[in-house]
């Protein structure tokens, strides 16, 4: 993450790949770098982009229409726990815009207004 700097393509795309990395468990690992490094926007980064990822593997791949209350349930709480962790990146790193294109997708599924 560091040697990305500020190529924020770079820096989106190493924390991408970092988050996906958890999968559905937020693994150890990154909870060690939590203690270790606390305030890090690294790793705030990688934090905001898998709980994210993670409300929408909840949501699941279904239309709609198709999707079951329960899921769209699980998916709205996790989307909102996730802006919690997208403000903090965004606040530990205000030059970043990755935390920006998070909030994207968190707007998305929760429906802000236009």
């Amino acid at each position: 993450m560091e040697e990305a700097g500020q190529d924020w393509e770079r820096r989106a795309l190493y924390s991408q790949r970092l988050a996906r990395a958890g999968g559905w468990w937020w693994p150890l690992w990154v909870r060690a770098w939590e203690r270790a490094r606390p305030g890090d926007p690294d790793v705030a980064l990688v934090r905001a982009a898998a709980q994210v990822g993670h409300a929408w593997r909840l949501r699941g791949a279904y239309a709609a229409s198709m999707t079951p209350d329960a899921r769209f349930r699980w998916f709205h709480a996790a989307l909102c726990r996730a802006r919690e962790d997208v403000a903090k990146a965004a606040l530990l790193n205000p030059g970043d815009p990755t935390p920006h294109v998070l909030e994207i997708r968190i707007a998305l599924g929760l429906g802000y207004p236009t």
